[in-house]
């Protein structure tokens, strides 16, 4: 069911406001879909500090440019006029397929369309590919972590052969899984329940039980979030360097120091604004530039993410650098869950420490991945070091956190052993379902977290933005096909092969993508709003409905429909 823009109101959807939707999302109660099974999500609005405010600013910087471009006069003559009009060959860079971000889904479809839509058939006309991205030089480093699963090793493979092997090398595979929950231990009120001495917060200390250990995951692998972008990177330097039809380097086609304004579609083109005041022209454009995508922004103004009411605070650090007695497993995860303590205090939310997880995990090349959220929404915004708008170092964060995880020795000395310089705040944010992921005119397509980013929980951002990208280069490699068999077809071709320089079969490519990868992300979509609303919120769930609705979302087969339990 359609999603209305006219919920999406003022800055950030709070995860109460993405309650009070969820019949929409759904199309039918909550209590009937089999999905929720004990207390509803609450839906009513509660009184709160404003959420995030990003997108004030985005929009100002945005129309600031604008209008600067409107008045400047790139010849002296066109003063007063929209920045698109009246432009000459001179003003603008010309390109056939501009791809804003240089993330995992923007690199992937580089690398499939330069290996698809060059070779055998070299009577078409080449495609000049430009990847477009915001920073100034690539970042060798991050403090995220993905999980690769196996539809999104599968992708890998169809995107290029060698990822696969690459990834593994770079990442570790899950091999063991140890979830733990933390209790109140009243015995030791006011102890330390390790060394016997005085809590100097006065606060019980914790018990802490293991729930579940396994095996791991066959197929996973775990990775630095930065990793795979340099495995992606190089893929793509060796796709260019092999290919003797494509002239360009990686040098030519990754294009940093760019960040979109906006864009404006015209008669055969769409013209890109970027904030230095260049100007491309494109006969497609292809936004992956991330959850808060420029690109997403401008197709539908109204259109902003949601926050789910949760905070998250990651680290990443080599393994060596920790006390021994918290590194993670190896090749392993361990989760550390504390769902609050509601016995004290008649049970009133606000005089107990908040509910909290924690990820303390391998992830490849002696490195250690740290993850603290906070799933209280006043209380993770109140211990906030950035009013909710995220930033890496921030100072008095460290000394916020240690307190509310007190109660487990493993977090606290993890926590504490890492300096807070690497210690990266970011508030969770999601995407509703969109209509479409096409421009009115059809020249511009969204991708990756522009399209569907989701809630962390499922641990399928990553895998479904490669996923789309697979979608995307197999569109327009079909569609390419068929124009080039319709132009050899001369009984019933109008066009030859010399006349298509408009390439038409990229839009046609675009609208195949929109209409056979989106519906199931759709679906999906819903599936991660309402976990992530359920982990804000402590509903609990029909584990087996979620059991099969997480197979489903597996599958790499987008034909296959969801299943009817739900």
């Amino acid at each position: 069911m359609r999603v209305s823009h006219s919920i999406i109101y003022g800055l950030l959807l709070t995860h109460h406001q993405a309650n009070a939707i969820f019949g929409r999302i759904f199309g039918r109660s909550s209590t009937k879909n089999g999905l929720t099974k004990g207390p509803r999500v609450k839906d009513k609005h509660e009184e709160q500090s404003p959420p995030p405010e990003v997108w004030g600013t985005l929009d100002e910087a945005a129309s600031a440019i604008c209008q600067a471009r409107r008045i400047q006069s790139l010849d002296g003559s066109n003063g007063g006029k929209e920045w698109w009009e009246d432009l000459e060959e001179k003003d603008y860079t010309s390109v056939d397929i501009a791809i804003m971000g240089a993330g995992h889904a923007g690199l992937a479809t580089a690398i499939g369309l330069s290996r698809n839509l060059h070779g055998s058939e070299t009577t078409l006309t080449p495609c000049k590919i430009r990847i477009y991205e915001r920073d100034d030089i690539l970042r060798k480093t991050s403090q995220g972590m993905l999980s690769i699963w196996p539809n999104g090793q599968t992708y890998l493979s169809q995107i290029h052969p060698d990822l696969p092997d690459l990834v593994a090398q770079l990442g570790c595979p899950l091999q063991k899984t140890i979830i733990c929950s933390v209790s109140v231990d009243k015995s030791t009120s006011g102890r330390n329940s390790t060394s016997g001495e005085e809590d100097s917060l006065g606060k019980n200390k914790g018990c802490e039980n293991v729930v579940k250990e396994s095996d791991g995951i066959p197929g996973l692998t775990l990775i630095r979030w930065h990793a795979l972008r340099s495995a992606f990177e190089q893929v793509l330097e060796y796709t260019l360097s092999e290919n003797s039809d494509i002239s360009d380097s990686i040098d030519d086609m990754l294009i940093t120091g760019h960040s979109l304004v906006t864009y404006q579609e015209s008669d055969g083109c769409v013209f890109l604004l970027f904030e230095n005041g260049n100007i491309v022209r494109a006969k497609i454009a292809i936004g992956a530039d991330g959850m808060f995508s420029s690109v997403r922004r401008t197709m539908n103004p109204s259109d902003r993410p949601i926050y789910f009411g949760q905070m998250n605070w990651n680290a990443i650090v080599p393994t060596d650098t920790l006390p021994e007695d918290v590194r993670a497993p190896i090749n392993g995860i361990k989760a550390i869950i504390y769902n609050g303590d509601r016995s004290g205090d008649n049970g009133n939310d606000d005089n107990n420490d908040p509910r909290w997880s924690s990820y303390i995990n391998d992830c490849g090349a002696n490195h250690t991945f740290f993850q603290l959220r906070v799933t209280d929404e006043k209380k993770a915004r109140a211990l906030s070091g950035s009013k909710g708008r995220g930033g890496l170092g921030l100072s008095g964060v460290k000394d916020a956190l240690l307190p509310i995880v007190k109660l487990s020795d493993h977090v606290y000395n993890i926590l504490k052993a890492l300096p807070e310089s690497v210690l990266f705040e970011r508030a969770i944010l999601g995407r509703l379902p969109a209509a479409t992921w096409l421009s009115p005119g059809g020249r511009v397509a969204l991708l990756g977290d522009a399209a569907h980013g989701m809630h962390p929980l499922l641990g399928q951002g990553s895998n479904q933005a490669l996923g789309s990208a697979v979608a995307l280069i197999e569109e327009i490699t079909l569609a390419r096909k068929n124009h080039y068999n319709h132009c050899l077809d001369t009984e019933t071709s109008t066009t030859s092969i010399e006349e298509e320089d408009d390439f038409v079969y990229l839009l046609k490519g675009l609208k195949g993508y929109d209409q056979n990868r989106r519906p199931k992300l759709d679906w999906l979509l819903r599936f991660a709003l309402l976990r992530g609303c359920a982990q804000s919120s402590t509903a609990d769930l029909d584990p087996k409905v979620i059991g099969l609705w997480s197979q489903w979302m597996l599958k790499t087969n987008d034909k296959i429909p969801p299943p009817e339990e739900g």
